[in-house]
């Protein structure tokens, strides 16, 4: 790219092969030996001695450092795997398992799952009840029906109501409290014990965003959504129970496309809101420890530039989302003006057959179910979109951890240990990470107890690796 002709220590010619051949400089020196030039790539070092003889042009030698470039480049996949610096952060795609479902109904106590469960059962039995209670007693209102027996019923039905949700909350809440504990305490311990090398890989703006958006989500709003969720799904059956009554088969089959393609999209945004507000955290706490640095060099402006593109990035996805909902809006409102007025027609062409209680019965529920479509199909969104949370906080609880603190059996030391301060290592390789090159190799020696050893080696040979080693931060790929 650019070349320097050096005479006697000093830089006498500069400029690009073109300016310097024309001005005939390249012809007139030879280049005789670069012992001591360092050339390398993204993961290694190596170096060269090369003579050139006399016949040989400098056209020639830049050619060929230029192929020696080329070569250098041809680095396998897997080894540009290995010298990044920062690994990328895992992104799924699709549903969200049903594992993941299962782990976190797993975390909270049975008794704290079936109570909820059938109190919503009991609580939109009830809310139902009341309403086909109207309907009896509208048809047999009559003077000689006794008032106070259907009225002493119907407010029967509505206390039962209001203690079952209230049963319901208390238990479910105080369920996912447990949870949420359960499942802060797991990922803690498991970032605790995975190995330094996973920090060195792992920006701490990625770990801050599991520890504070996806705990708080697990803490607030999914517990939220769960139980939305539950009493939507069985009062959407009733509403299900109702088209199909109404033989609006169409409207069904067009309601699960509806769900189908919501939820997909949502989900995915959802998770890539997770994914993009990592580097915000990731660059705001680099930008606060290097702040004398980014003063110093006077890129403050660069910085702000940055973080303002990555924060751009994250808003963009979240008014997808707001686009997401809009939408869902606006095809439940066509989906439950479907419902209505299939409902209606069929409630004037059986006119003749009905009773006025049920047909009112029939009507209330028609005219409702676009809010509860609307809100049913929200909730499951917003609970399967919230979920990714949990799929992050699951991803850093099951991390390889480090090596057991306790030995084997076999290798457990006596009672007595240690009788004598001798080290020794015997055929120790070791390295950083896994996939990387050893950074020691086939180590062999003995301090005895009481000596006093030197590790004299140039920069990189392994001296605090070998310090590293006897304390474990680094485990060894074999040998002990």
């Amino acid at each position: 790219d650019h070349i320097l002709v050096l005479s006697e220590g000093r830089v006498v010619e500069s400029g690009g092969y073109d300016e310097l051949a024309e001005r005939g400089v390249l012809s007139d020196h030879e280049f005789n030996e670069s012992d001591n030039q360092s050339k390398g790539s993204g993961h290694q070092m190596s170096r060269q001695t090369s003579r050139v003889s006399e016949s040989e042009s400098a056209a020639q030698v830049l050619r060929q450092i230029s192929m020696t470039r080329e070569n250098e480049q041809k680095v396998t996949e897997s080894e540009v795997k290995n010298s990044q610096l920062i690994d990328k952060e895992t992104e799924n795609f699709g549903s969200i398992k049903m594992s993941v479902y299962l782990d976190y109904l797993r975390r909270i106590p049975l008794i704290y799952t079936l109570i909820p469960l059938m109190s919503a059962f009991l609580f939109n039995a009830c809310e139902v009840g009341a309403n086909f209670w109207l309907n009896i007693w509208t048809t047999h209102n009559s003077t000689q029906v006794d008032n106070n027996f259907y009225l002493s019923v119907y407010l029967s039905a509505i206390v039962s109501e209001a203690m079952f949700v209230l049963i319901f909350f208390m238990v479910q809440r105080t369920g996912a409290v447990i949870a949420a504990g359960v499942l802060h305490k797991d990922m803690l311990s498991c970032i605790l014990r995975t190995p330094l090398s996973f920090f060195d890989v792992t920006p701490s703006g990625r770990i801050i965003n599991r520890f504070n958006r996806d705990v708080e989500q697990i803490d607030t709003r999914i517990p939220w959504c769960l139980s939305e969720v539950l009493f939507q799904a069985i009062k959407f059956l009733y509403i299900v129970a109702l088209v199909i009554y109404m033989n609006a088969y169409m409207t069904v089959l067009i309601l699960i496309i509806v769900i189908r393609i919501y939820l997909w999209t949502s989900r995915q945004l959802n998770r890539l809101n997770s994914i993009t507000r990592s580097p915000i955290y990731s660059h705001f706490n680099e930008s606060i420890s290097g702040a004398v640095s980014i003063r110093v060099y006077k890129v403050h402006q660069l910085f702000t530039e940055k973080l303002h593109n990555y924060i751009d990035v994250n808003v963009n996805i979240q008014k997808h989302l707001s686009t997401t909902e809009i939408w869902l809006n606006i095809w439940t409102t066509i989906i439950g003006l479907l419902v209505s007025f299939s409902t209606s027609l069929y409630v004037v062409l059986e006119r003749d057959n009905i009773s006025p209680g049920f047909a009112g019965f029939v009507l209330i529920y028609s005219v409702n179910v676009i809010g509860n479509i609307s809100w049913a199909l929200r909730m499951v969104g917003t609970l399967e979109t919230e979920m990714v949370c949990l799929e992050r906080v699951r991803e850093y609880s099951q991390l390889d951890p480090e090596y057991s603190w306790e030995s084997t059996d076999a290798n457990k030391p006596s009672d007595l240990w240690p009788r004598s301060a001798s080290i020794e290592f015997i055929d120790y390789s070791a390295s950083y990470r896994r996939g990387l090159e050893p950074v020691l190799k086939n180590l062999n020696f003995r301090v005895e107890s009481g000596e006093k050893v030197g590790i004299v080696g140039r920069t990189g040979a392994g001296k605090s690796s070998m310090t590293l080693a006897l304390f474990r931060i680094i485990e060894p790929t074999f040998g002990q």
